[in-house]
């Protein structure tokens, strides 16, 4: 039983960096211009993108078993590359990725404040990745009402 956890875990582990850098790229770049073309409605996300999105927990939460499973482990240095890498998607966002959303929202007649941001989608993944399939494929989220997305 516990060889075929271990296998199932190194599966998920190598699939969750191919599907994890399409949701990026999907997340950061692709999704927020049809967030703001479908704006004030919810955006739809693309078949494949719907299903990487609700594949990418079970990817990642088979990463995290491996990486318990492994004999040397330092959780002090998880902690530490998961706030650092959180900061650097946060500083990404602020200084590249939002001044061109507002822009693109500003020339496209809609409101910035109701574009959700994608750094915003990794923080509440990292925070609570039970949830991701709720969030992140539901309703959009709106930042000035503070209303969570029903399932």
């Amino acid at each position: 039983m516990f060889q075929i956890l271990f296998n199932v875990s190194w599966l998920f582990s190598w699939l969750a960096i191919p599907v994890g850098l399409l949701v990026i790229i999907d997340d950061w770049f692709r999704r927020t211009r049809r967030q703001i073309a479908a704006s004030p409605q919810p955006p739809v996300d693309p078949p494949l993108m719907r299903v990487a999105y609700l594949l990418l927990p079970l990817f990642i939460g088979g990463a995290v078993l491996r990486l318990l499973l492994a004999e040397r482990l330092d959780f002090s240095s998880v902690l530490f590359g998961i706030t650092a890498l959180t900061g650097v998607v946060w500083l990404v966002d602020v200084a590249l990725l939002r001044p061109r959303r507002v822009k693109a929202a500003r020339a496209a007649s809609k409101d910035p404040a109701l574009i959700p941001s994608p750094a915003r989608s990794i923080t509440r993944a990292v925070s609570s990745p039970w949830r991701w399939s709720s969030w992140c494929c539901g309703r959009s989220f709106s930042s000035r009402s503070g209303s969570r997305p029903t399932p």
